[in-house]
C-alpha cells in the first residue's frame, strides 16, 4: 500500500480500516510543508502508526481518535490520540508495544513523548528531524 499509493492513503487506509460504529477515526495527513518525505520515514511512520492505531481499537475503550502527520520545517511530527480510558504511564509495564514505539523512533533519531491518565486517554507524540 505504502510503495503503491504514498504515505497519506496508506495512513486513511489504516484509519478506515479501523473504523466501526463505536470508534471514529479522523487523519489528517499535511505533507506540503516540508521536503520530500524519505522513504525509511515513511516506512518508520507508517509502521507505527499502524501498531498504534491497533492498539487504540484493541484496548482504548475509545469512540474518537486522531491520526495527524505533519511535514514541518525542522521535521515530521505525528500525532495519535484518543478519548479512551488512558493509563498511568508511570505505573504501566513497558511491554512489546511500548519498546517497538520507542524503536521505530529512536532508528531515526526520533523523539516519543506520551501523555495518558486513567479516564482521559492518550496522546502519543513523536517527532523526526530531517535526515
Amino acid at each position: 500500500m505504502l510503495a503503491d499509493f504514498g504515505l497519506q492513503v496508506a495512513l486513511d487506509t489504516i484509519c478506515q480500516q479501523l473504523a466501526s460504529p463505536a470508534l471514529r477515526w479522523h487523519c489528517h495527513v499535511e505533507l506540503a510543508e516540508g521536503p520530500a518525505v524519505p522513504a525509511v520515514l515513511q516506512q518508520a511512520v507508517y509502521r507505527l502508526v499502524q501498531g498504534l492505531a491497533h492498539n487504540v481499537a484493541l484496548h482504548a475503550q475509545a469512540t474518537e481518535a486522531t491520526v495527524e502527520v505533519d511535514a514541518l520545517p525542522e521535521g515530521l511530527v505525528v500525532r495519535i490520540e484518543d478519548n479512551g480510558c488512558g493509563f498511568d504511564p508511570a505505573t504501566v509495564r513497558q511491554g512489546l508495544g511500548l519498546m517497538t514505539l520507542h524503536r521505530y523512533a529512536a532508528v531515526l533519531r526520533g523523539v516519543v513523548r506520551m501523555e495518558s491518565a486513567p479516564g482521559l486517554g492518550t496522546q502519543i507524540l513523536v517527532r523526526w528531524p530531517w535526515p
